[in-house]
């Protein structure tokens, strides 16, 4: 029999397998009453009552969970002799294939940036993944990665276990040493060191532990020494060692901190490129460069574009409210929320990096990458920027500047806009009060459309505006009060907010 047609679930028509995992198998749906394509997850007849809630558990545990970088839960349910979950349908495969097909060392960090940043917010709402390896990591259809198979994870708070008596759940490549011992009581920084594995992995192609046997492979966790990169990845050892360390004391103790410890790879030169570019760097590994060693009259406009990746998927950690107070992911949220109120919106896509940013020391979220403005200044804005001579006269640039603003032009066209003549203006004459002024103005105009957005229920378009306005002025106590009250939990998206992910708009 067609697998498509073992099962009849109400408001969805089966298409096509997926795939098949231990628990359950997964089908590309139509969800009928919106007409979008869904993946189900439908597990049959559990032997166990364990997998019954493992199942179950997931369902509940990532609906709960608002993030961009988070695979979406649609509904869950139970029909004849199974139980579904409907989520999310990521069509860009997994990242297993990717790695199998070669990763850019430049796209592995991103990809490690993002999940990071993903983690610190997962483990901020109190939840451990314990799962956490390629196949489990899939990818929009705009290359955003997407954490999903939440099956495993656990509460950090919970006594309950969910594992079944006398085994180790997980995958044993991809397992912490504490995990590997059969330690039921693990934090976040678990699922760092499996961040670790994966990011080695990335950019080497191999896993670092593997042997004969299950067993063999959890105690290469336990006692092998810490893998060592090619020589081309030196400057990444550091993080990596850290990530590995056998005992979770020694790791990074939150997704937040292994971002701001990527920080200082902003400012190096070629550090990224495959030895096969190194002679003919790609536009995307020449903007880094210039990122890397700005011009004295760039330099207050252009930041390395991993600096810039690294701090916008920074503020995603603010939310980190749910955890233990005795966990490390709660102290380091306590420590964020007291040393800083900043708040700065995470990059359009994977393929949008080069976007100018604010310091790291100021503090970012991820968000979803249609909620994101398209950058201002990227691999080809220097030569947009050069464009205007510095012996443009100020007041016809300024005089352009206002003109955009009153028809509402104020970022688009990137060329041709409020924001693009303002900073023209402070280009040439650092601090000037009517430019400054003006960036201040577009900074409000931004606020005062997503406040409009808001009170429309269209929280996606207004998450854009504010990440536009934020990119102008990152320290607006306006801009980030408002942010912060949009990344409070939240009721499922509206219908328009449905709308504005299908068909979102970049018109300001």
């Amino acid at each position: 029999m067609n697998p498509s047609q073992q099962i009849q679930v109400p408001g969805y028509r089966i298409e096509r397998v997926l795939g098949k995992g231990g628990m359950a198998t997964v089908y590309l749906a139509t969800q009928m009453s919106l007409g979008r394509p869904v993946a189900l997850k439908v597990l049959h007849d559990p032997d166990t009552p364990q997998f019954f809630e493992r199942f179950f558990n997931e369902g509940r545990c990532i609906a709960r969970l608002n993030h961009s970088n988070l695979v979406s839960i649609y509904d869950i349910g139970q029909g004849e002799g199974f139980y579904y979950i409907a989520m999310e349908f990521l069509p860009g495969g997994d990242l297993k294939s990717r790695i199998a097909q070669g990763i850019k060392p430049s796209q592995a960090l991103k990809i490690l940036v993002r999940l990071a940043g993903c983690l610190a917010y997962v483990h901020g709402e109190g939840v451990v993944h314990r799962d956490i390896k390629p196949s489990n990591i899939l990818f929009g259809t705009d290359g955003t990665p997407v954490l999903t198979d939440f099956g495993i994870a656990k509460l950090i708070q919970a006594d309950n276990d969910l594992t079944v008596t006398g085994t180790v759940m997980g995958s044993p490549h991809y397992l912490s040493p504490e995990l590997a011992q059969g330690n039921r009581r693990v934090d976040g920084r678990s699922d760092l060191y499996s961040l670790g594995i994966i990011f080695y992995e990335m950019l080497t192609g191999r896993k670092p532990y593997t042997a004969d046997s299950f067993a063999a492979t959890l105690m290469a966790h336990i006692q092998k020494p810490l893998p060592k990169l090619p020589e081309q990845y030196a400057s990444l050892q550091p993080i990596l060692d850290k990530l590995l360390a056998k005992k979770p004391e020694d790791r990074f103790q939150s997704g937040a901190e292994l971002l701001m410890n990527l920080q200082p790879l902003r400012n190096k030169k070629r550090l990224l490129l495959d030895p096969q570019d190194t002679e003919n760097p790609t536009s995307e590994t020449r903007s880094m460069e210039v990122a890397a060693s700005p011009s004295k009259s760039y330099r207050w406009l252009i930041y390395p574009a991993l600096g810039g990746f690294l701090l916008l998927s920074w503020f995603g950690f603010r939310q980190m409210t749910n955890a233990p107070d005795s966990s490390p992911t709660a102290e380091a949220s306590n420590q964020a929320e007291a040393s800083t109120q900043m708040a700065i919106v995470a990059p359009a896509s994977m393929a949008e990096q080069e976007a100018p940013s604010a310091p790291i020391s100021e503090t970012a979220t991820e968000l979803e990458p249609e909620e994101v403005a398209k950058p201002t200044v990227d691999a080809d804005t220097e030569e947009t920027t050069s464009a205007v001579s510095p012996k443009t006269d100020l007041n016809n640039l300024l005089a352009k500047a206002q003109q955009r603003f009153a028809a509402d032009k104020l970022s688009y066209p990137s060329s041709d806009s409020a924001r693009f003549y303002y900073q023209a203006i402070l280009q040439q004459e650092p601090g000037h009060p009517e430019a400054t002024k003006g960036l201040d103005k577009i900074a409000n105009r931004y606020a005062d459309l997503a406040q409009i957005q808001i009170n429309n229920g269209r929280t996606l378009k207004a998450r854009r505006y504010l990440n536009q306005g934020l990119e102008i002025r990152p320290k607006s106590r306006r801009l980030i009060r408002m942010m912060n009250l949009l990344n409070r939990p939240v009721k499922p998206k509206s219908s328009a907010d449905i709308f504005d992910r299908l068909a979102p708009e970049n018109d300001r």
